[in-house]
């Protein structure tokens, strides 16, 4: 995600000259004013899209030069390699046969994402779901077949949960108790029922909007891309916490 999408304006570019462009592009998107409107929003992903298109039809001299096959195959090697090398980190010494080739087709798969992103004129947004965020049926397909249990992960995860809740109860009766010192009535009191007056008091609202036994993400397999807002072009596939 980081290598591929975040530093990588086009696979068949100079791996340096594609870093920097991708750099330009996302500063206009972070250096932007606050955006308060959709009308603003989209004005600023159509400045981002007419920059990226313009910027590519500079390019065509390099993207349909002789280097250009050298370059995305020098690229995808290079990421390949370094993802190879992180899973490494987090396998059994020896790792098992096959790892390399996996991850050859799943940068060759992202790398193809990549080529074709800079041609998009919708916004077109990517999610790699992390470990422990709430299952987005939405933008993520949960896999059939279950991995092996990892107890002590599954513990983590529930004592993080139950953290966020111990919090969230906590600033729900500071905030009660600021109520009373200040003698306002309470929203909820003159709002029974109102689903708008549950999540205004409860702090912070994610905590308190999801359930606590919503299903969660164990490990991700790829990134899912949706045009934001629009649709979903392909969903995440993640394993969840059993």
């Amino acid at each position: 995600m980081e290598e591929i999408f975040n530093k990588c304006f086009h696979p068949a570019l100079d791996v340096d000259l594609s870093c920097h462009l991708k750099q330009i592009e996302q500063n206009i998107r972070r250096h932007s004013y606050t955006m308060n409107s959709q009308e603003e929003f989209d004005a600023l992903t159509a400045k981002v899209v007419n920059w990226r298109m313009a910027t590519l039809e500079g390019l065509q001299h390099a993207l349909n030069s002789a280097d250009s096959g050298d370059h995305r195959a020098d690229f995808i090697k290079m990421t390949t390699t370094n993802l190879t090398a992180m899973l490494y980190r987090y396998l059994n010494d020896p790792p098992p046969a096959g790892v390399e080739g996996s991850a050859s087709m799943i940068v060759e798969l992202a790398v193809g994402i990549a080529a074709n992103l800079p041609l998009e004129s919708r916004d077109v947004a990517l999610t790699y779901p992390m470990p422990g965020d709430v299952i987005q049926p939405d933008i993520m397909e949960p896999e059939k077949t279950p991995l092996p249990p990892l107890p002590d992960m599954v513990d983590d995860m529930e004592e993080n949960a139950k953290d966020a809740d111990k919090a969230a109860k906590r600033e729900k009766t500071k905030s009660g108790m600021l109520t009373m010192l200040g003698g306002v009535p309470h929203p909820a009191s003159s709002r029974k029922g109102s689903t708008a007056s549950i999540l205004t008091d409860t702090a912070p609202p994610a905590a308190a909007s999801t359930p606590k036994d919503a299903p969660r993400v164990r490990f991700a397999g790829f990134i899912g891309v949706e045009v934001r807002g629009r649709q979903v072009l392909s969903k995440a596939p993640v394993w969840p916490i059993c």
